[in-house]
C-alpha cells in the first residue's frame, strides 16, 4: 500500500548539492527484493534493496527514507542522491493528489482552463523572481521538467483511474505518453508567454486523447516547475500549510556528571535563544566547567536564531557567516559577554542546515571540538511564497545560500568535518565527548 506522508518532513532541512532532477524509471517488482529475504547486518547494499522494494510497491516515503539515511552515510554516493530524488518527487506528487481540499480545487467547474493557466503563469513569475540560481528558472527548462511531472502521473495507476477516460487500456496511456514526448519532448519556449501557448496545446490534446481535464494537466506542470529546482524547493497546498503547534521545547539542558553540562538543540526557532539564555546564566551557579553542544539530528530552522547561538560564543566582531543568491547580507558577531567554558560539539550526518551553520562558525573560530561524524551538507535558504491564484497556497523556494567564513568545508566535503571523528554509534560519540570534557581547560591544545 502506498505511503502518502507530508513531504515537509524532508524539505524541513535546506541543503545544497543536488542539481540532478531526472527522474529514474521505477524498479520492477521482479527485481527488487523483499524486505523479509534482506538478512546479515546493515548495509549500504541491503538500503539500496529495501528502497528498491519500497519504489516497486509504490511506497516512497519509505524508499526515500532509505536514500536520505544513505545519504547521511556518504553524501557523494551519486545513485542514492539519483533515487532520493526521485523518490521525494513521487512523495510530493502522491501528497498534493491525495489532498482533498487541493484537488477538489483542481477539478472544480468554476476552476476553468483560462484560470488555471494565469496559476501556471503566476507560479513560474515567482520561480524566476525568487529562485536563487537564475539559470535553472528558465522558461524552457521549467516547461519541460513539467512535461516530465506528467508523464509520471500517467505511470500511475491511480491517477489514470481517477482522471483518465474510464476504462481507457492501457496501451493508449503509452500511446498518449508517446505523443507527448514527439511533439513537446524537444519544445524550447523562450519566455513565460511561450510556455503557456505550448501548455494550452498539451492541455487541449489530453482532453482529446484520454478525456483528462485540461485543469490537471496545468497544475502538474507548475508543481512539476517547481519540484525540479532542487530537493528543498515545491508547492505547498494552502490546506497543508497549518498542523499542530509545536509544545516541546527546542532546548534541554542536563548535568550529566560534576562539572560537565550537555545542552541538546533540537531546531532554531522564537523559544531557543530566551532557553539559552537562561541555562547560561546559570553556568557559574552550576560550576560547569565545560559544556556539550549535542546538534546531532538537528535539521535547522531559522537562520537568524542560529548566528545570534555563534554571538554567545563567539566576541565581536568576528565573522560568523554570509549569503548569496537573492539575500546577500554578511553576519558578525555583536556578542560582548560571551560564555568563555570549552565547548564541545556533537553532530552527526543528519546535523542539517543552521545547525550546520552553528558548529561550522564554531570550529572555523576554533571555538569548540566537533566530535562525530561528517554533517549532512546543506547550505541553501528557504523562503515561502504565497500564490493568490487558485488553487492557492505557497511555494517553499530556495531563495540564499549561507557561506560559513574562515571554512570552506561545505565546498569540499558537502558537509562539515568533525575535530574528532568517531563511529556512528551514538554511545560512543558521547563517550568522545564526555573524555574530552573532563579534560581541565588548562591541559587544553
Amino acid at each position: 500500500m502506498a505511503e502518502h506522508r507530508n513531504p515537509r518532513h524532508w524539505l524541513g532541512r535546506t541543503v545544497v548539492g543536488f542539481t540532478a532532477v531526472l527522474l529514474l524509471p521505477v524498479v520492477a517488482a521482479q527485481a527488487a527484493p523483499n524486505p523479509t529475504t534482506v538478512s546479515g547486518p546493515p548495509s549500504r547494499q541491503n538500503h539500496f534493496d529495501l528502497g528498491k522494494y519500497y519504489e516497486a510497491n509504490g511506497q516512497w516515503s519509505l524508499a526515500l527514507e532509505q536514500y536520505e539515511y544513505l545519504l547521511t552515510l556518504d553524501r557523494t554516493d551519486a545513485e542514492a542522491k539519483r533515487r532520493f530524488l526521485a523518490a521525494l518527487r513521487q512523495v510530493h506528487r502522491k501528497f498534493r493528489h491525495n489532498d482533498p481540499s487541493f484537488m477538489g480545487q483542481v477539478v472544480s467547474p468554476e476552476f476553468t482552463l483560462s484560470k488555471s493557466l494565469e496559476f501556471y503563469r503566476d507560479v513560474l513569475r515567482k520561480v524566476q523572481e525568487f529562485y536563487h540560481n537564475s539559470e535553472r528558472a528558465q522558461a524552457s527548462f521549467l516547461f519541460q521538467q513539467g512535461l516530465e511531472e506528467l508523464l509520471t502521473d500517467l505511470d500511475d495507476k491511480d491517477f489514470c483511474a481517477k482522471h483518465l477516460k474510464p476504462g481507457l487500456p492501457a496501451d493508449e496511456v503509452q500511446k498518449f505518453k508517446a505523443h507527448l514526448r514527439e511533439k513537446y519532448g524537444k519544445v524550447k519556449v523562450k519566455d513565460l508567454p511561450e510556455a503557456a501557448e505550448q501548455l494550452y496545446s498539451v492541455a487541449r490534446d489530453a482532453l482529446r486523447r484520454v478525456e483528462l481535464r485540461g485543469t490537471v494537466v496545468v497544475v502538474e506542470f507548475a508543481c512539476g516547475a517547481c519540484n525540479c529546482l532542487d530537493e528543498y524547493s515545491f508547492y505547498l497546498p494552502q490546506s497543508s500549510m497549518g498542523g499542530a503547534p509545536m509544545t516541546k521545547a527546542s532546548l534541554d539542558a542536563e548535568i550529566v556528571e560534576e562539572g560537565i553540562m550537555q545542552l541538546r538543540l533540537t531546531g532554531f526557532d522564537d523559544r531557543t535563544l530566551p532557553a539559552l539564555d537562561a541555562i547560561l546564566a546559570e553556568i557559574d551557579n552550576n560550576k560547569v566547567k565545560s559544556l556539550i553542544l549535542d546538534l546531532r539530528g538537528n535539521p535547522g530552522g531559522s537562520l537568524d536564531v542560529a548566528v545570534q547561538v555563534v554571538e554567545r560564543f563567539i566576541p565581536a566582531p568576528q565573522p560568523i557567516a554570509g549569503t548569496s543568491g537573492r539575500l546577500q547580507k554578511d553576519f558578525r558577531s555583536f556578542g560582548m559577554a560571551v560564555v568563555e567554558t570549552p565547548l564541545f560539539v556533537l553532530i552527526d550526518g543528519s546535523t542539517a542546515s543552521s545547525a550546520e551553520l552553528v558548529a561550522g562558525a564554531l570550529k572555523a573560530h576554533k571555538r569548540a571540538e566537533l566530535i562525530g561524524q561528517t554533517t549532512y551538507g546543506k547550505n541553501s535558504i528557504q523562503k515561502l511564497v504565497p500564490v493568490s491564484q487558485v488553487p492557492y497556497g505557497s511555494l517553499k523556494i530556495s531563495w540564499a545560500q549561507f557561506h560559513l567564513a574562515k571554512l570552506d568545508d561545505m565546498a569540499k566535503q558537502g558537509g562539515i568535518v568533525p575535530t574528532i571523528p568517531t563511529g556512528s554509534d551514538p554511545n560512543e560519540q558521547r563517550a568522545v565527548a564526555l573524555e574530552r570534557a573532563r579534560v581541565p581547560a588548562s591541559m587544553m591544545r
